[in-house]
């Protein structure tokens, strides 16, 4: 085995000259046979190996034809230290220069859905139109559940919770805990706000902001408002003044005007009379036809 190595190795090696060679005479060594001391050592001079004493002769074959192997590529750069490279995007030169400003405030999301709302309506309509602004928010914002702080300028009461998510129960559990009169029905947490103006608008603005992170929030006005909740209106991003068909259009022409005194982006909407739609919004449940459409291009979304 080790002959046969070895001759395999020296056609690589040493090429035989064209045209045959004579045989050495007798009783002297080939000075090419891999049997002479001789060849051996210059063999492992050209191949930079020095076989250990003692080695077989497949041993040191082994050696000489690892040596004819191709020398080892370099290893391809990661990508991760490419994209490094000089010029590119990642570059921390690049970087460095197009940092973005911070000590400049983030300008406002062009044409971004409004996710803190209000709506006005008559204690009638109160659990129907802001359920169905606060359905119409959710579906804008992609978000699972949406938060409602109703006030009717009377004293709140505790209802017994509905049907509801998992969001919407652990949302409304949290905030009794901190003694919120809130109630979880379907995807909406609706919370009931004291009775005293100064202390509704406190309250709104304490739990408001915590939940806008997650989702839309609506205040929803049922009562006489004064200046406290006038400036809490002109607070929210849009306000929708809910009217009924058949209604007191000078008193509709009024109150519109007094929000806009107050400074309120305020538009107009009339509920359509349907029963089914009406009974899945005050429950929180969805937002269905002919409700959907009015509310969702209201608020700047598509039906």
């Amino acid at each position: 085995m080790g002959t046969l190595l070895t001759s395999v190795a020296r056609f690589f090696v040493d090429p035989p000259a064209a045209g045959p060679t004579a045989p050495s005479p007798p009783g002297e060594s080939d000075p090419n046979s891999a049997n002479n001391p001789d060849f051996r050592s210059s063999w492992d001079q050209k191949s930079g190996l020095v076989c250990e004493n003692g080695g077989n002769e497949a041993s040191r074959v082994a050696q000489r034809v690892r040596w004819l192997a191709p020398a080892p590529t370099a290893p391809p750069i990661p990508a991760a230290l490419a994209a490094n490279a000089p010029g590119t995007t990642q570059d921390p030169a690049f970087l460095a220069a197009n940092a973005p400003d911070t000590t400049r405030a983030p300008s406002p999301r062009a044409g971004a859905p409004p996710l803190h709302l209000a709506t006005i309506c008559t204690p009638r309509d109160l659990r129907l139109a802001a359920g169905a602004t606060a359905l119409a928010a959710a579906h804008i914002a992609r978000a699972t559940s949406a938060l409602i702080a109703e006030w009717t300028g009377e004293e709140p009461q505790q209802p017994p919770d509905r049907a509801c998510s998992p969001t919407a129960r652990r949302t409304a559990l949290a905030l009794r805990a901190d003694g919120h009169a809130a109630q979880a029905a379907g995807r909406l947490v609706r919370i009931a706000l004291p009775a005293d103006e100064h202390k509704a608008v406190d309250t709104a603005r304490t739990v408001l902001p915590l939940f806008g992170t997650f989702g839309p929030t609506v205040v929803a006005i049922a009562g006489p408002r004064g200046t406290a909740v006038g400036r809490l209106l002109a607070e929210q991003d849009l306000a929708l003044l809910i009217r009924r068909p058949g209604g007191d259009a000078e008193l509709d022409m009024l109150t519109e005007l007094g929000l806009y005194t107050d400074g309120a982006r305020v538009r107009t909407l009339e509920l359509a009379a349907s029963p089914a739609a009406s009974l899945l919004a005050r429950s929180g449940t969805g937002l269905v036809a002919p409700l959907r459409a009015p509310f969702l291009a209201a608020i700047g979304g598509r039906p």
